[in-house]
């Protein structure tokens, strides 16, 4: 339901565990923020089951990013406001793995749709990894993840912080650009 032509953006899934950080919030905000100056070229592929997902995919809405919503449940027959708005916008997709009997979300349907959000991402970004989770193993062989907060793969995360920020940094200036053409 929605905008299918989002998925021909560059896709960043965003996955995050349940137990977070209280100080975490803060920075998956800054991530927005940087997602925001390069909405036009990248869709949000995330989830809106747990607390942090919900914040996430509220703040994508709110500043207009282009997001698929993965479900872990069937279709609802209602949304609120802010979905409503942004499926007549064009800049939501609303997908779901599940069939019609599943009503709330368990950690099968939610296991079952981070796998698919990760076969389907350019690039993954995770919120939080608790260690020995169910997100470190999913993404374990992975190359194309950056991790804000989180134990798993100290070593490559700032590699891959530092690819992501160059990638965005790409685009703003791109699109700050004029084209001399």
């Amino acid at each position: 339901m929605g905008n299918v032509s989002l998925l021909s953006k560059h896709k960043v899934a965003f996955l995050c565990s349940v137990d977070t950080p209280k100080t975490l919030e803060v920075k998956i905000l800054d991530w927005i923020k940087t997602i925001s100056q390069t909405s036009d070229d990248v869709c949000v592929l995330c989830g809106n089951h747990s607390y942090m997902e919900q914040i996430t995919f509220g703040n994508l809405l709110d500043l207009k990013i282009p997001v698929v919503l993965f479900l872990a449940e069937t279709f609802k027959e209602k949304w609120d406001g802010n979905i409503k708005m942004a499926l007549e916008e064009n800049r939501l997709l609303i997908v779901t793995h599940c069939e019609e009997t599943i009503h709330f979300p368990s950690q099968q349907s939610a296991s079952d749709r981070n796998k698919l959000m990760l076969q389907m991402a350019d690039d993954v970004v995770v919120g939080y990894c608790s260690p020995g989770g169910k997100i470190e193993s999913q993404i374990k062989n992975l190359t194309n993840v950056t991790i804000l907060a989180g134990q798993y793969n100290k070593s490559s995360v700032k590699q891959k912080r530092k690819r992501w920020l160059s990638y965005l940094l790409h685009r703003i200036l791109s699109a700050i650009t004029p084209q001399n053409r």
